[in-house]
């Protein structure tokens, strides 16, 4: 194992080192104000029906529509359970429908290649298997490097992880990216090939989901809140929506940003924090969500320019700036220890950002559990983030320098969630103290590993035994004192 890759096994840093980065944060959070107020908005999905009459019991309750909660929902209907799907909002309103497509795992840590390779399987199927449209193209992706020490790392990386699964990696010279990067008119010296990674279309995928769900005999409810989560003697027993109780036997929690509010309804504490990433679409014409064709273009990250592609539909192209916006958060300085291994690995990769709104909001609506008034999850249905502005902006402005076509035209922009967890590392687990009741959030890419952590629940909830190792995702490893190390 290299060093690169031993670094992410490193223990907590000392109090001192902590103190240090904090400082240095909350300088870099004076000069970076901005991209991080947050507001109710539309859902970007394709819109879904819903079914008109609530059931009043369910052999499972799945909370939350999005990628791992539709798949998770299809699975277990597929596997002949009786399923019911609560959505607060729309399918894929917030997260899910707002990613920029990659389904990839390009420098992920050794022990997050089995989930990701066995998900890349799942997705070459995922069209025939939901019989609706996914955009799943098996494009590869390309890595490109302006810096012989950046194209070392990649090298590197790669040595590290050969012959895991998923991995197919390769080192292309500054001629063979040149041909698959025809018309990009950045010097790089090299690049990473993978061909094992694809993109899908965020806007389609989890509504396809839930329409095979539907079709498979599920129940799916949108704006029906899950207000909170029933026991009897310690053991789940149902749950209760704005639109009245289901009694069942499990209810698996995907909640996405909101899942640790909805934890609390059973008294559990479940670090997590969010980020916000904002993405852009430059067009010749104006694409159709309902007709789409995806271009099977690569896509590309030009590593050192912060730059991250993808050719959506209709000709258009999205354009990431990975310039994550990290909101400080009362649940983020409660967790500050347990976090701040996360911070320390991850802090060129995002910029904390202090706004009073910000921290109010997740203050009252998110970071405290009420039982009587109305439900925060009531009151914003699809909560979204700003867009940020001035990098997307250059990152845009870049784009028409770097590419061939300059003809292109700003169409649109967005911005979206990013959940994770002090070590980076999914929930993915039943919680042993409430019988019943399971977990899985905290997904950076949970279009990626969809359907192999839909997989996973769906052998928890029936006593199987799951094709991929789940130890370091299980609920409780931030209270039974394993040490906190930090996972990329």
């Amino acid at each position: 194992m290299t060093e690169q890759v031993q670094n992410h096994e490193q223990a907590a840093p000392p109090y001192g080192q902590m103190l240090k980065l904090f400082t240095q944060s909350g300088l870099a959070v004076l000069k970076n104000r901005g991209g991080v107020r947050l507001g109710n908005g539309v859902s970007r999905a394709r819109p879904v029906q819903s079914d008109a009459v609530l059931p009043q019991e369910a052999d499972a309750v799945v909370i939350g529509g999005g990628n791992i909660g539709c798949l998770t929902a299809l699975t277990l209907a597929e596997r002949g359970l009786k399923v019911v799907l609560c959505e607060k909002g729309a399918v894929a309103g917030e997260s899910s429908g707002r990613s920029l497509g990659y389904i990839e795992s390009l420098f992920a840590d050794p022990v997050k290649l089995e989930m990701a390779a066995r998900a890349k399987q799942q997705w070459q199927d995922m069209h025939t298997r939901v019989q609706g449209p996914t955009g799943y193209v098996k494009t590869g992706s390309v890595t490109g490097f302006l810096s012989e020490e950046g194209l070392a790392a990649a090298a590197g990386w790669l040595d590290a992880v050969k012959g895991m699964p998923g991995i197919d990696g390769q080192i292309l010279t500054q001629s063979e990216l040149k041909e698959k990067t025809a018309g990009w008119r950045e010097d790089f010296v090299g690049g990473l090939y993978q061909p094992s990674d694809a993109c899908a279309e965020p806007q389609h995928f989890a509504s396809s989901v839930a329409e095979a769900f539907r079709a498979k005999g599920g129940q799916l409810f949108q704006h029906c809140a899950v207000r909170e989560v029933l026991t009897q003697a310690g053991r789940v027993c149902g749950v209760a929506t704005e639109l009245g109780e289901i009694k069942c036997h499990f209810v698996i929690l995907a909640g996405g940003a909101w899942t640790p509010y909805l934890a609390q309804s059973l008294g559990l504490d479940l670090p997590q924090f969010m980020a916000f990433a904002s993405i852009g679409r430059v067009s010749t014409s104006a694409a159709s969500l309902d007709a789409f064709e995806l271009n099977e273009k690569l896509p590309l990250i030009s590593a050192e320019s912060d730059i991250a592609i993808r050719h959506s539909s209709h000709n258009s192209v999205d354009i990431c700036a990975p310039a994550v916006r990290l909101p400080i958060t009362v649940s983020m300085l409660k967790n500050m220890p347990k976090l701040m291994q996360a911070m320390v690995a991850m802090q060129g990769q995002f910029s904390p950002v202090f706004d009073i709104n910000t921290l109010l909001f997740e203050y009252k609506n998110m970071h405290r559990y009420c039982r009587t008034g109305d439900s925060p999850l009531q009151q914003h249905r699809v909560l979204t983030p700003e867009v940020f502005t001035p990098p997307l902006q250059d990152a845009m402005q870049r784009y028409a320098l770097y590419a061939a076509d300059n003809q292109r035209t700003f169409q649109e922009s967005w911005a979206g969630f990013l959940t994770t967890t002090p070590d980076h590392m999914p929930y993915l687990s039943a919680v042993d103290s409430v019988p019943g009741f399971y977990v899985g959030s905290g997904f950076y890419n949970g279009l990626t590993v969809g359907p192999a952590a839909a997989e996973a629940l769906a052998d928890l909830v029936m006593q199987q035994t799951p094709k991929i190792d789940l130890s370091l995702m299980r609920f409780n490893r931030f209270m039974d004192g394993s040490p906190i190390i930090f996972r990329n």
